[in-house]
């Protein structure tokens, strides 16, 4: 029965509680970050009620020396991590041509910058058995819309950090990939159910290192 730490970066009540209800379910305890601690707070809550071993950390993910510390305490508290869920990211609607540069900054930040400072505090912290960092993809890295244009550039961004950081760190034994979630999560729903969405995810985690898997989820 595994005993290593699922960290999930960017908790909530959909795709970041499935997550830790998944990968609990394989025997992983689970450190959540989340910048609304009462969010974060009411689900952690949620999962214990379910005998859940999970703990919460408030972090944004914009506070790097913030989220450095919380995956640090988190490691302390629960055990080294295996595994690294990404899962935090802006979504607005906006346009190019509206989009000034410090706003877009502002977006990258979140959806990028974020998940590089997340890798680089946790990668160091895996076993001699390496261990998985998976990134949220969003559809709009394959398909850019101009009406959701800095999600577009993030997400298409982040999956070209995942492609090289997976071709550095792969002889290492660590596993890079990312799950394009190519439609909207929704309860019941055949593809993207949020549950069905994080088993895809323990899938790709039981993946082998040198294996490049971007799953992509579609209708």
């Amino acid at each position: 029965m595994p005993t290593d730490t699922v960290m999930i970066v960017g908790a909530g009540p959909g795709l970041g509680q499935a997550l830790a209800r998944v990968f609990a379910r394989a025997g992983h305890p689970i450190a959540l970050f989340a910048r609304q601690r009462e969010r974060l707070d009411t689900l952690v809550a949620e999962l214990r009620s379910e005998n859940v071993r999970v703990s919460g950390y408030g972090a944004d993910v914009t506070d790097a020396d913030e989220l450095r510390s919380a995956i640090k305490q988190a490691a302390g508290e629960l055990g080294p991590p295996s595994v690294l869920v990404y899962n935090a990211f802006v979504l607005q609607a906006d346009r190019p041509s509206e989009l000034s540069a410090q706003a877009l900054s502002d977006v990258l930040a979140v959806d990028v910058l974020g998940a590089v400072t997340a890798v680089n505090a946790v990668v160091p912290l895996f076993g001699d058995s390496g261990g998985t960092v998976l990134l949220t993809g969003g559809g709009l890295a394959l398909q850019p819309s101009a009406q959701l244009a800095s999600l577009s550039i993030g997400k298409t961004a982040l999956r070209a950090y995942a492609h090289v950081l997976h071709e550095e760190q792969a002889e290492r034994g660590v596993h890079v990939s990312t799950v394009t979630i190519a439609g909207a999560l929704q309860l019941g729903d055949e593809r993207f159910d949020p549950h069905k969405v994080a088993e895809a995810f323990l899938g790709v985690h039981g993946r082998e290192p040198h294996e490049w898997v971007a799953e992509v989820i579609h209708s």
